[in-house]
């Protein structure tokens, strides 16, 4: 928030959450054209705008910036949590489809415990603000991989 010259904790509060409004938005739009495109084309093409939102977020010069590229990238980052039930159900024989369900469904929980752990190692670690810029170009490569439960990646940095 220093480098916007920003001291409003509310705004700071809505910079974080407005990831989660998009990863809630996203779905809406996501699901309909997964049936219209295909679910490969829609992973692929939002892996990749996700990575793109992430980079702009990094290198963003004003808060309206950020705010929009945030939202964005929680919108396309909510691909694989969207469609990954329709790919289960399409790649998954009838018998075998509650066990692959089960496993897949773990993928949302799992990062609550690395979360933590992340959050512990970044709490000990304190970087100086003039780190934080070159921490998000890493961030952003990271967060490009999916972890197969719609987040990718869950070490995320606020």
């Amino acid at each position: 928030m220093k480098e916007f010259n920003s001291h409003n904790e509310l705004l700071e509060g809505f910079v974080v959450s407005v990831y989660v409004l998009g990863f809630a938005f996203g779905p809406l739009v996501i699901a309909p054209l997964s049936e219209m495109w295909g679910r490969l084309k829609l992973y692929h093409s939002c892996s990749f705008l996700f990575l793109v939102c992430t980079i702009i977020c990094a290198v963003s010069t004003s808060m309206n910036m950020l705010i929009v590229f945030r939202f964005l990238a929680g919108s396309v980052g909510a691909a694989p949590l969207a469609l990954g039930g329709g790919t289960i159900a399409d790649l998954i024989p009838r018998e075998q489809r509650a066990t692959a369900m089960a496993i897949w469904v773990l993928g949302p929980s799992m990062p609550d415990w690395k979360r933590m752990i992340c959050e512990e190692s970044m709490l000990t670690i304190k970087p100086q603000p003039s780190v934080l810029s070159w921490v998000r170009w890493p961030e952003g490569s990271f967060l490009s991989t999916s972890d197969g439960d719609g987040t990718f990646g869950s070490c995320q940095l606020p």
